[in-house]
């Protein structure tokens, strides 16, 4: 697993400050789900996330239940290219994608 580093992950979520505000987010390749988490602690709406490793579904579970946002997120075991192929046009309003 290699999340992303910090400082990279606060400089993005820094410049999308102004876009995070009731935001529907993807985060493809979740890992973690460290991106998505931060946006909604910014403001997002809500996550969606992505993911099939069964190692980092198990941590992205945890931290989702860990920050209490259950009712604000989904995670898909899935491959996260051909979910993102498959989305109807204005599903989400920003997507992260960070392939290991």
């Amino acid at each position: 697993m290699r999340p992303t580093a910090e400082h990279v992950r606060a400089a993005v979520l820094d410049m999308l400050a102004s876009d995070l505000k009731d935001a529907r987010v993807l985060d493809l390749f979740a890992g973690t789900g460290a991106l998505g988490l931060e946006a909604m602690s910014r403001g997002a709406k809500y996550c969606d996330f992505v993911e099939n490793r069964p190692s980092s579904l198990h941590s992205l579970k945890a931290n989702v239940v860990r920050c209490q946002l259950q009712k604000k997120s989904r995670v898909f075991k899935k491959d996260a290219l051909p979910f993102a192929g498959a989305l109807a046009e204005n599903t989400y309003d920003l997507a992260f994608c960070d392939p290991p």
